[in-house]
């Protein structure tokens, strides 16, 4: 008994018996991995293009001291990742004029030089009063891993919580491109 067997799968193929049979799998499987292979592929990138996507994160605080200084840590990034501020904002309930001192410092938390008051190697910006808004265009603070963004609040008015608002972009930090 004999079985011919005609397939066109992009290409033609006569078969006799199993052998030819064999052949058509051994092309669909062929065809089937290469198919696996490049949607394997594809989700890489897309996973890659998600890691790069920056995450904005809005950091709302309120000071809580009663007296005239404070220190207020927002916080810093998680393993692998980096802050970039984008803006910042110190202002009262009100959003009436007040006389604090506002500054932000990028560090680690560590014992103050003054009452409100970090070392001034950590100095990044200062807000000679409040309010004050400062938004960034460039990336001009950066937070890397084991720092944090910290504010230093001096010469608050008494009972007068001050606001203090941080736009910050969550990026990955390192950039290894395994998309394959």
């Amino acid at each position: 008994m004999s079985l011919n067997l005609d397939v066109d799968t992009g290409a033609d193929a006569e078969a006799d018996s199993q052998s030819g049979l064999l052949s058509v799998f051994a092309k669909l499987t062929a065809s089937i991995d290469s198919l696996q292979s490049t949607m394997d592929k594809q989700f890489r990138r897309e996973q890659w293009l998600l890691e790069h996507v920056p995450v904005t994160i809005p950091v709302l605080v309120q000071s809580l001291s009663t007296g005239v200084t404070e220190i207020v840590d927002l916080g810093g990034p998680q393993p692998g990742r980096e802050w970039v501020v984008r803006m910042i904002g110190a202002f009262t309930q009100t959003l009436s004029p007040n006389a604090a001192v506002v500054t932000w410092y990028v560090g680690q938390r560590a014992p103050v030089v003054a009452p409100g008051i970090l070392p001034a190697n950590w100095i990044r910006w200062q807000f000679p009063s409040v309010p004050g808004f400062q938004n960034f265009t460039s990336d001009v603070i950066h937070i890397k891993n084991g720092e944090h963004l910290v504010v230093g609040l001096t010469g608050i008015a008494t009972n007068t919580p001050i606001l203090i608002r941080a736009d910050i972009n969550d990026e990955i930090l390192y950039d290894y491109d395994t998309r394959g």
